[in-house]
């Protein structure tokens, strides 16, 4: 008898298994489904109150202007977001002539800020060329007013090498690319020697650097010293418990 019972209880137990065996790959496609669907129903109802919000601060005849900045900011980032890149960059080079004239002769905050968003949307839509111009001329303007140490002019280095090495794994000629990815290492090892200047070699911006550096060289053919900065990077981001998923 418990022979018997024990066999009817295998014979349930395998069924069910077949069953399940035979169903998770629709399942787990519905369930995936569902995520995508109720994230792009997210960012959609964002981007349309992003856009109640920012008509309606528009429309308002006492409206302060920096509130107008800090609701386009929002709605800008949810068209990045939705992938809408040509409303993006319109609204962000609006704000770049906006900022302009606040401060003339010195540094500008508020447009040296929008510009590096806009070259960062350019990059993101793959507009290459224009990415390089306003990342050069983000560069030049923190150079121009800001310490030559000042980890600001780090980061514009690496947005600018960055788009280099883009620009340059476009060309099918190697010698055409390797300009590219050794202009790209020289500004990456330049931004590195400003962030050691500033005791923050051993930061996320520094292994982000490291990781970069490793990518331009790597595909230099540099493999011994590519895998110097790798394993920099890696150890950097062991020791602030970072979780970093190599490029």
């Amino acid at each position: 008898m418990k022979k018997v019972f024990a066999m009817q209880v295998f014979f349930v137990i395998a069924v069910f298994a077949i069953v399940i065996g035979a169903t998770f790959p629709s399942r787990y496609q519905s369930i995936e489904y569902q995520k995508n669907n109720r994230y792009d129903d997210q960012v959609k109802n964002q981007l349309e109150l992003a856009q109640l919000r920012y008509q309606k601060i528009l429309g308002d005849p006492d409206h302060k202007v920096s509130d107008v900045w800090t609701a386009r900011d929002t709605l800008v980032d949810c068209l990045w977001e939705s992938q809408r890149f040509d409303e993006a960059i319109k609204l962000l080079t609006q704000q770049m002539a906006e900022t302009w004239p606040l401060k003339q002769n010195q540094y500008n905050h508020a447009w040296a800020e929008t510009s590096r968003k806009l070259g960062d949307v350019h990059r993101d839509a793959f507009q290459i060329e224009a990415a390089i111009v306003v990342y050069q001329s983000v560069l030049d303007h923190d150079k121009q007013y800001l310490k030559a140490d000042d980890p600001l002019i780090a980061r514009d280095l690496n947005n600018l090498a960055m788009a280099l090495y883009m620009r340059g794994s476009a060309f099918e000629e190697k010698d055409k690319r390797n300009q590219e990815f050794a202009k790209a290492e020289s500004y990456l090892k330049q931004g590195l020697e400003i962030l050691k200047k500033n005791n923050i070699e051993k930061s996320t911006k520094a292994s982000s650097v490291y990781w970069n550096l490793y990518l331009v060289v790597r595909d230099q053919d540099k493999i011994e010293e590519a895998e110097g900065y790798r394993s920099t990077a890696l150890a950097i981001d062991k020791s602030m418990n970072r979780v970093c998923r190599e490029p």
